[in-house]
């Protein structure tokens, strides 16, 4: 799946740093992260196959599979109609990373935000739905998660 491997490719490739900075490795420490993590993660995504693409062919790849989201979505509450299904909490998953988990600037992030606001919508419309207590969860995570 393409889209995965945009989201691999935006936090290890493009934004690493700010990838160790979310999860609170200490800074001494990311070189290492970089040798060995991002190292391992590269050379996996080339075995499989989507790390012999140029950054602009993932990125396209990206926007294909949100473009297919959307497209998919159109106009309805949830992905199979007025109702939730499994599929949801899937999608939900997949596209809460690039709303809430990439840097703020990062191209997938604006995607959602500005060219497919329906995907954005349907987000916010699960995370009401089921995670009204969302901010407090992330609040004490990030307390417990902290090297």
């Amino acid at each position: 799946m393409s889209y995965r491997a945009t989201v691999t490719y935006g936090r290890f490739a493009e934004n690493f740093s700010w990838f160790l900075g979310e999860l609170g490795v200490p800074k001494i420490a990311f070189p290492l992260a970089k040798w060995t993590l991002r190292r391992r993660i590269m050379k996996s995504m080339w075995g499989h196959g989507i790390g012999r693409h140029s950054p602009e062919n993932i990125r396209k790849l990206g926007e294909e599979d949100l473009k297919a989201f959307s497209k998919f979505l159109d106009n309805k509450p949830f992905f199979m109609g007025d109702k939730p299904s499994l599929i949801d909490a899937t999608m939900f998953g997949f596209l809460a990373e690039l709303l809430w988990f990439m840097p703020p600037n990062h191209w997938t992030t604006k995607a959602v935000k500005e060219d497919y606001q329906n995907l954005a919508s349907y987000c916010e419309r699960m995370r009401t739905k089921y995670w009204p207590d969302w901010n407090d969860n992330l609040k004490n995570a990030n307390k417990s998660t902290k090297f």
